[in-house]
């Protein structure tokens, strides 16, 4: 980007002295006509040829020129890209620092580790700032580099960019069904981004050419007067003649709805009035007839913006207004109407329009949670996730696919708060409102109905009426179960704690997992996650003594108090759908082995986790230490009904083993090397006693605090949702 305008200078003075040399060229060539005495028809065809040769010199000299003024106007905007690059750049180098990569375009976060939680929010508000004006900055040299792009063009006969007619024309030829070679290409050129303007986008401004958003505008507007049936037939059949334009085209209408995206300069701004006839007039009608909510319009619609990339979805005003319509629908048949039969009709467009509209992470998340991320619409999320779904909430759980990875996205601040705090407005209805999901009502697929009309199961636990719909929750959960603890290990923004850490029970953040564990799928990941979260929380703990800081005793106690509440809602889950014998308490080991084989297949994205995990695999007993630790032992047959309870053996030796590992204590209390976990289990004390006396007294007390933590968590007998 620094290099841009000596780059254009360079191009700027060669177009000059070209033009320049045109136009003397055109001076030499008149003198030599002018001067020359000679009469007769020679002369005349001499004189002819020589007015030509002038003419298209003047036409060399003129289009010279006009790159001449053109680089000009590139280099002016280029300068200004650097000036305000170097302003940027020395904004971030001060305290707390951050460092731009402008190899790459990137900014890494700054050190927050030793910062009070004051400084720390600074810092974090003083990286946002920068990700939005080095978003800024590129808009700007993309704007420089485009201008510099069509100043060469200009002046050499190349192709320029599209402009507002050949977007008429492009749209025309869509509705004939027959593109060239050369439409298609500018269809793809108008409709495509780079990876910097995509992140400009999810950052909240994305500025195209004037000349883009023409085009797109006016092919929007060519496609005006045709039904929202013409429109999906005229884009299927683009998909057969030219797979991949209709990918294309539907990636430029988001762009177009867009309130967010603009021409550079104040131009043309997205909005839903800016879309063709048919799209905008199903998009912005609410299904208020009763009876008939126009279902077929709306499959349409929905089978329109499935052929766009999700990378377009940025909250659109197209998104935004789908939504708002199964909003709408999720109410309810209206007064005078046969509920059930409008459920019936209404159901398969709700469920291509959540599919569609709910990959749009920032639209779901101000619905769902609010624009300020603290408002949840509980009227929404009820009646989503209550719904007589027939597909076990498959299309609704499309509003959380996604959420996960962005979670901890630290180049992308804003996404990443925005997937906590849509997470969050979910958890925080499904804990306080526990008993609801306990009795559950499902519709059958259609295929399994009887002759005299649609089948319902009813009072099913959550996961057993909407398995998908779970499954979908738990994974979007992965990332906050440290959040909900109140101690963060990783990235993760926008999500705070369901209970107060006060209240050992933390009742809603129990009934959540616990409703959440009612499907055996959901229960494994979240398992999985827990048990990361947790040798994440001990390595926090014996780094903090191996590097002979304050020891994290919270830590260790939100891995303790995690295990708890996981215990407690397996228990309550299993407790919910049966008795909780020696068959239930097996199914929740099994439940607990396949995370754990799981998580140790996938690995962990917990800083350091890994290397525990692995650590522990190379030495004998290892791993059967860490299952014991993370999963408990397996329960014997003559067990009574309560809540399978781990012991703090496995925990202490891990403890133990990890800080030797360290180079931590007095090493000479193992001359022969730090204990297998078999000869740990089989000892009679001795060994333990030694364990004990190698970690110590305060660290064998924040270790009994642990356990304590641990231990007042849980009742003796599963809790009733809700209480």
């Amino acid at each position: 980007m620094r290099k841009l305008p000596e780059l254009i200078d360079e191009f700027r003075d060669a177009a000059q002295k070209r033009a320049n040399g045109s136009a003397d060229a055109a001076s030499e060539i008149k003198s030599l006509r002018d001067a020359t005495q000679w009469k007769g028809t020679a002369r005349d065809a001499a004189d002819d040829a020589l007015n030509r040769r002038v003419s298209a010199f003047d036409a060399s000299h003129e289009k010279d020129m006009a790159m001449v003024a053109a680089a000009t106007a590139a280099h002016e905007r280029a300068q200004k890209t650097v000036t305000d690059l170097n302003a940027l750049v020395n904004y971030a180098e001060q305290q707390p620092a951050c460092h731009i990569d402008e190899a790459t375009n990137t900014i890494s976060p700054p050190n927050t580790s030793f910062l009070t939680d004051q400084a720390k929010a600074a810092a974090e508000m003083k990286f946002g700032d920068l990700q939005k004006q080095m978003q800024k900055v590129l808009s700007e040299g993309q704007e420089a580099d485009f201008e510099f792009a069509n100043a060469i063009r200009t002046g050499t006969g190349g192709q320029v960019a599209p402009t507002s007619k050949d977007g008429t024309e492009d749209g025309n030829a869509l509705s004939s069904g027959k593109l060239t070679p050369e439409e298609l290409d500018r269809l793809k050129a108008a409709t495509q981004l780079t990876p910097e303007q995509i992140k400009a986008w999810e950052a909240g401004k994305l500025e195209l050419p004037q000349s883009q958003m023409d085009y797109l505008n006016s092919l929007a507007r060519s496609l005006d007067g045709k039904n929202i049936q013409q429109v999906r037939a005229m884009m299927d059949q683009l998909d057969k003649t030219n797979p991949g334009a209709s990918a294309n085209l539907m990636n430029g209408l988001q762009m177009l709805s867009d309130p967010k995206v603009q021409a550079a300069g104040g131009g043309i701004k997205g909005g839903l009035d800016r879309l063709p006839t048919g799209i905008k007039n199903v998009a912005a009608g609410l299904p208020s007839s009763p009876g008939d909510i126009h279902a077929q319009d709306r499959r349409d619609l929905a089978a329109i913006m499935m052929k766009g990339s999700t990378d377009f979805l940025h909250g659109s005003d197209l998104d935004r207004s789908v939504l708002k319509q199964t909003e709408q629908i999720l109410k309810g048949a209206p007064d005078g109407t046969y509920k059930q039969g409008w459920e019936l009709s209404a159901n398969p467009a709700l469920k291509d329009m959540l599919s569609a509209a709910g990959r749009d992470h920032w639209a779901v998340h101000d619905l769902v949670a609010g624009a300020d991320g603290k408002s949840p619409n509980n009227e929404y999320i009820s009646n989503l996730l209550r719904h007589h779904w027939d597909d076990g909430g498959a299309a609704a759980g499309t509003l959380l696919h996604g959420l996960a990875p962005v979670a901890n996205d630290t180049t992308q601040l804003g996404a990443a708060t925005r997937a906590g705090e849509t997470v969050h407005a979910f958890d925080q209805y499904i804990g306080s409102h526990g008993k609801e999901f306990t009795s559950m009502t499902a519709l059958e697929p259609k295929d399994h109905w009887h002759g005299d009309g649609p089948v319902y199961r009813t009072n099913e636990m959550f996961g057993k009426a909407d398995p998908e719909l779970v499954r979908a929750l738990s994974e979007a959960n992965t990332p906050f179960l440290d959040d909900m603890m109140g101690h963060n290990l990783d990235h993760s923004r926008g999500f705070t704690p369901l209970d107060d850490r006060t209240d050992a029970n933390m009742p809603h953040t129990r009934d959540l997992l616990g409703i959440l564990e009612s499907d055996p799928e959901a229960a494994k990941t979240l398992h999985a996650a827990i048990d990361q979260d947790r040798l994440g929380y001990h390595k926090q703990f014996t780094d903090s003594i191996a590097s002979h800081n304050t020891p994290d005793v919270d830590a260790l106690n939100a891995a303790s108090r995690l295990q708890g509440l996981d215990d407690v809602a397996s228990s309550m889950s299993h407790a919910q759908q049966g008795a909780l014998d020696h068959a239930r308490a097996l199914e929740i080991y099994n439940d607990k082995s396949a995370a754990y084989d799981a998580l140790k297949t996938a690995g962990s994205s917990i800083p350091g986790v890994n290397s525990v995990i692995n650590d522990l695999g190379n030495i004998p007993g290892g791993d059967a230490m860490l299952k014991d630790m993370l999963v408990g032992k397996q329960p014997e047959e003559q067990v009574v009904p309560h809540i399978p309870v781990n012991s703090g053996g496995a925990t202490q030796y891990q403890i133990a083993q990890q800080l030797f590992q360290q180079g931590y204590g007095d090493r000479n209390l193992f001359p022969n090397g730090f204990p297998t976990y078999q000869d740990y289990v089989n000892d009679q004390g001795v060994l333990r006693s030694t364990v004990q006396r190698y970690l110590g007294s305060e660290i064998a007390s924040d270790l009994n605090g642990a356990e304590n933590t641990y231990q007042s968590t849980l009742p003796h007998q599963p809790p009733k949702f809700g209480s």
